[in-house]
């Protein structure tokens, strides 16, 4: 009987949860994004350039609504189109109970999980467009190229077989998708990346950048001046039985792109590559490794490309193979990693 009386509490709080979140973000999502006339507006590696039908008019900006109309001419209709072809995943309300537990809604709790997922479907989306197939995905923090050649043949390395040699090579068409966690600054973001930030989203590669405002996960998808265009997960919406064969898309697509400044975003982040095959990944090293040159103001770059593999430089390996000769070998102490936490 307690049990049971629990259960509907908990399925109380859930609808009250679900409830709030459309009452706060409803209006977020009706509300009306201002864009610039006069700049270009970046979407996913994508410029569009938004101009007026009268040259003289003294109006110099206009709303996302308003890419339907004939006021605004050039490329907004191509981005109108452009940002509601790309997948949004938000909160949802009254899907089957979790397994060991009342959870039927993942408002207040899953934006994070959303935002990762809506990254994810971009870099499908480029992939099946691209008529390959995805087989692997990696994350990596200071990248390491030869574990995404491996990954892109299909050798990857196990503690039973650290180098793969007894794994099939497989031809060089397995698509990789690369997710980098970053952090652009202290405890707020460091302006001097802005720069940074622009280039990586105007790059055709890029699938994203999952981040936000503290405590708010975002998907963020391109940029226009200093402000960040986003999608947001935190709209609360019905559940879609997607296992059914006609099951209704409208809402997998944001109907609104939404803008912040990039002074409000928060400094952990993390952002996506799709490489399509070791020759694309050639490209994209080479490419980053331009934009990742450190500033005169800058002392470090957000990431690093680094040779050989990952394993090479774990903190595991006998000092003699390190690369970071001031850390000691803790295990010979009785100590394990698992005792410090490495930032």
């Amino acid at each position: 009987m307690e049990t049971k009386e629990t259960d509907e509490v908990e399925k109380l709080k859930s609808k009250l949860m679900s409830a709030w979140h459309n009452v706060k973000y409803s209006w977020v999502l009706k509300s009306k994004t201002a864009f610039s006339r006069n700049s270009p507006v970046f979407l996913l590696g994508k410029c569009y350039h938004f101009t007026a039908v009268d040259d003289e008019s003294p109006t110099e900006s206009f709303t996302a609504e308003a890419l339907d109309d004939d006021v605004v001419t050039g490329n907004a209709d191509g981005f109108r189109k452009d940002f509601t072809s790309r997948v949004w995943l938000t909160y949802r309300e009254e899907f089957p109970t979790l397994p060991g537990s009342t959870i039927t809604s993942d408002c207040g709790w899953g934006c994070t999980l959303r935002a990762g997922q809506m990254i994810l479907a971009q870099a499908l989306l480029l992939h099946i467009l691209g008529r390959g197939e995805i087989e692997s995905y990696c994350i990596f923090i200071m990248l390491y190229s030869a574990d995404v050649i491996d990954s892109h043949s299909g050798r990857t390395g196990s503690h039973s077989d650290p180098q793969g040699l007894n794994s099939e090579a497989a031809p060089d068409s397995r698509a990789v998708i690369i997710l980098i966690p970053v952090r652009l600054g202290g405890e707020k973001i460091n302006p001097e990346y802005l720069s940074f930030v622009k280039s990586i989203l105007s790059l055709e590669y890029c699938i994203g950048i999952i981040g936000g405002k503290p405590k708010q996960a975002y998907y963020f998808v391109g940029f226009q001046d200093d402000s960040l265009i986003y999608m947001d997960p935190h709209y609360c919406q019905s559940f879609v039985d997607v296992s059914t064969s006609d099951f209704p898309l409208q809402s997998f697509h944001c109907p609104s792109p939404k803008k912040m400044p990039f002074s409000k975003m928060d400094p952990s982040c993390t952002i996506g590559f799709y490489s399509k095959n070791v020759e694309h990944y050639e490209r994209i090293s080479t490419e980053l490794s331009k934009i990742l040159q450190p500033s005169s103001k800058e002392k470090y770059p957000a990431f690093t490309f680094m040779k050989g593999h990952g394993k090479d430089y774990e903190l595991s390996t006998g000092i003699e193979k390190r690369e970071w000769p001031f850390i000691r070998d803790t295990r010979k102490a009785g100590t394990t990693l698992g005792d410090f936490v490495l930032l």
